[in-house]
């Protein structure tokens, strides 16, 4: 499929037909050439992954593939801090993490937990009131109740205001 279809150099022609099945590291070369040669036109491809330290051994092969072979390829995870230790299981990761940093390939952003100043900022702007009008303990109580992670306190705020819980007097 890979040589007929997507006209991919080199593809290994194998399929189960001809009684026996791709090994996974012929898949993982399959499914990264194909992915390189569907985005060759673009100028720029971006690949987000969520819950980045999740990801099965399989993902981590094509991704790696993907970073070797493609030009113009940008992939994006993100993870919540507290999870690396979920990703630094992974012995080959550690170690494709390390060797990448090492080439500048990859960069760490880490985005802690807002402020209570912070939150209180968000509150006007979702809410749509002045932030000077916005009371102080419940913004407190909003960032203790959320631990100041933004996901939550954007789902909080958007509820409240969804249910008009909120009255400014």
């Amino acid at each position: 499929v890979g040589s007929q279809l997507l006209g991919l150099d080199g593809a290994n022609p194998t399929t189960h037909i001809e009684g026996r099945e791709p090994t996974t590291d012929e898949v993982v070369d399959f499914l990264s050439e194909a992915f390189i040669k569907l985005t060759e036109e673009s100028n720029l491809t971006i690949i987000f992954l969520d819950d980045f330290q999740w990801i099965d051994s399989f993902t981590w092969k094509v991704i790696r593939a993907l970073c070797d072979k493609g030009k113009n390829v940008l992939i994006m995870g993100a993870m919540r801090s507290q999870e690396t230790q979920a990703l630094r299981r992974m012995s080959s990761v550690a170690s494709w993490h390390t060797r990448m940093q090492s080439r500048k390939g990859i960069i760490e952003v880490n985005i802690g937990p807002l402020e209570s100043d912070e939150v209180k900022k968000m509150m006007s702007h979702i809410l749509g009131y002045d932030e000077s009008i916005i009371d102080d303990q419940l913004s407190q109580d909003i960032y203790q109740k959320t631990g100041g992670i933004t996901i939550y306190i954007i789902e909080l705020l958007q509820s409240i205001k969804r249910n008009n819980t909120v009255a400014v007097d």
